[in-house]
């Protein structure tokens, strides 16, 4: 928790703290050698095999992990060739996503859904119809037969139920893109697939006490706007499932839980000497992101040589992902700085943004009509409305310029 007794500076998107931030030591809760850390990532992913970083770390091994080890140091390790690189990736890994496979909706998918009867601009039902007709395209379900059974490793994270993907590079199911997928599957009647995500989202919650901002072992360091109790919500507004509730409450209690912990909360001294609590996006990591992890190191490389500076770096990258405004520069001090150096000055973690707060400020709401919902006596239920209460005052007291 960190304490900003200095001046405090309202903005539109935020408030900008004005104290410095410790060291991170966590390494993150992804151990994998090869898809989190270590030599055999940092030497593919340096070699510049791909134009995307993404690739390499979305596909699954084709032998057991200690053979891809051994096969590693065989070529050398860390001073093998970019060709010899090039054939190990070849010998020791899968295709890209294969560990999913697309899911036929069959008569879920309605050829004329009902909400374009409301609809009589003939450019925007044309519009309507056509992002319909691409759920059929996006639906996924995971596939893990093709992986060997004695020791091959994936980066996916285990999911029960079919899910939407956001497409292209896109391969899993992602954290706050699907609140937007599912404000249009609902729209399409397809009630049953949003069941089934939800489901998937709040068992991620069950296993690792958040949503990750994707579903692969390397997004398990960060999180992304909290908004999987508002999905909950949408979806029972269109179903009244309140049997749905009752099941996500507890999972959507603990997610906050993890919104809630020191290192995402901020104590605001204002001028007038009393002090309020706010979230901020905040990543625990000293490690480039895997996914972007040459961008990344050669980021931090270029700004400096010490290893504390370079591990701010990594971290205040990892926060503007978690953000979900990757990259956007209201997380940089200085905007104005040519295109190619503006992230010299990234500082994500230092920015307390109104916009997670007021997402939170709903989620607060939403789990008070929850807990009516299920029916939750007085001793178990948390007086939500107050927490949303209070958050709104904190909001007041840090956003709101009344000079505007």
């Amino acid at each position: 928790m960190y304490v900003h007794n200095k001046r405090w500076l309202p903005v539109f998107l935020g408030v900008l703290l004005g104290v410095p931030l410790p060291v991170v030591e966590s390494k993150g809760p992804c151990d994998s050698p090869i898809y989190c850390q270590g030599d055999i990532l940092h030497a593919v992913q340096m070699a510049k095999l791909y134009p995307d970083d993404k690739t390499f770390v979305d596909k699954p091994t084709t032998k057991p992990l200690s053979q891809v080890q051994a096969n590693f140091a065989h070529i050398g390790g860390l001073n093998a060739s970019r060709d010899a690189l090039s054939q190990f990736v070849a010998d020791n890994f899968g295709t890209e996503g294969s560990e999913l496979k697309p899911v036929d909706l069959g008569g879920q998918l309605s050829s004329a859904p009902a909400f374009l009867n409301n609809v009589s601009d003939p450019l925007l039902r044309a519009f309507g119809q056509t992002v319909h007709g691409f759920w059929g395209q996006l639906v996924r379900e995971q596939d893990l037969s093709l992986l060997c059974d004695q020791g091959c490793v994936s980066s996916m994270l285990p999911l029960k139920y079919h899910f939407v993907v956001p497409g292209g590079r896109f391969r899993e199911i992602y954290y706050w893109d699907t609140y937007f997928t599912l404000e249009g599957i609902l729209r399409s009647g397809l009630y049953d697939l949003s069941k089934s995500i939800i489901r998937d989202l709040l068992e991620l919650v069950n296993v690792n006490g958040f949503v990750p901002n994707g579903a692969r072992v390397y997004y398990l360091d960060r999180s992304q706007p909290p908004l999987l109790a508002l999905m909950v919500k949408l979806y029972y507004e269109y179903t009244g499932d309140s049997a749905l509730v009752v099941e996500a409450l507890p999972l959507l209690q603990k997610e906050l839980a993890f919104w809630q912990a020191n290192h995402h909360q901020v104590a605001i001294t204002k001028s007038d000497g009393t002090v309020v609590q706010l979230t901020r996006y905040y990543v625990d990591t000293d490690q480039p992101r895997p996914e972007a992890y040459a961008k990344d190191y050669e980021l931090a490389h270029n700004v400096s040589t010490d290893p504390l500076v370079q591990a701010d770096i990594y971290a205040d990258m990892a926060t503007g992902a978690e953000t979900g405004w990757d990259y956007s520069t209201r997380w940089v001090r200085n905007p104005n700085a040519p295109a190619d150096k503006l992230l010299y000055t990234i500082r994500t973690r230092q920015v307390v943004p109104v916009e997670l707060n007021a997402i939170l400020y709903q989620v607060e709401q939403a789990l008070a009509e929850f807990v009516d919902v299920a029916n939750c006596s007085a001793t178990t239920a948390i007086d939500y409305r107050a927490l949303a209460r209070t958050r709104r005052g904190a909001m007041y007291d840090v956003f709101y310029d009344q000079r505007s």
